[in-house]
């Protein structure tokens, strides 16, 4: 009787174990992500960041030309040609899958917006789900994986109603939306998607809970 007790508690204690490592095994699978699709998304995101703001740069240089040229009025041409080059290369380098960024102080956030929700692109950053496209009238929906870690969403639980979302888009204007509402929803409920803003801008945040079996929602509107 005591050698089946013991055997039964073997079997348990085998069982927790094998269920511990295969728990793991989906964990890590889930995080994988595909390495050279991330390397692409970032370095487009060190050029997004560096052409977003082209106007201010453009003004800034002409201020310093105008100053220290007196011939600008004849060359009035060449340097608007020289700001012409720079926009079209700007809106060349836009037209990748990042179509803005996504900076929450509070808890550390910093990332591009891809433009399509796939797979492979949720495992590398977040993406609009529906929705208008950043800074735009209209509700921008934007889901991003939560891994129990620092990554992605994985820390907005916890923002709190008040706290401060900005989003800047690809012509380099930022604006900053307040969270008005924290929920957890059930995983099938669209609702929040709607764009139905009244004519206003609005931001709303997705990601799992902790148990993947309902989904975080923030709903953010413009300050």
């Amino acid at each position: 009787m005591e050698q089946s007790s013991k055997t039964f508690i073997y079997v348990i204690l085998i069982s927790m174990i094998i269920c511990a490592l295969v728990g793991y095994i989906i964990i890590k699978s889930g995080e994988s992500y595909d390495e050279e699709l991330y390397a692409e998304v970032y370095e487009e995101y060190n050029d997004f960041q560096t052409i977003t703001k082209p106007e201010t740069f453009q003004e800034e240089e002409k201020k310093e030309y105008i100053t220290n040229n007196s011939q600008y009025n004849q060359d009035l041409k060449e340097e608007n040609k020289k700001i012409e080059e720079i926009e079209y290369e700007t809106q060349t380098k836009r037209k990748g899958r990042i179509i803005g960024m996504i900076t929450i102080d509070k808890i550390g956030i910093n990332y591009p917006i891809l433009n399509e929700d796939t797979a492979a692109n949720l495992k590398v950053a977040p993406v609009k789900f529906w929705g208008a496209n950043p800074n735009e009238v209209g509700n921008l929906c934007i889901t991003a994986h939560n891994y129990g870690n620092a990554a992605y969403f994985s820390k907005l639980h916890l923002l709190n109603e008040g706290d401060i979302v900005e989003i800047m888009d690809q012509k380099g204007s930022n604006v900053a939306y307040k969270i008005y509402r924290k929920m957890v929803i059930n995983e099938n409920d669209l609702t929040c998607t709607s764009q139905r803003t009244n004519g206003k801008r609005e931001v709303t945040l997705i990601t799992c809970t902790a148990n993947s079996n309902e989904r975080l929602v923030l709903k953010c509107v413009e300050l």
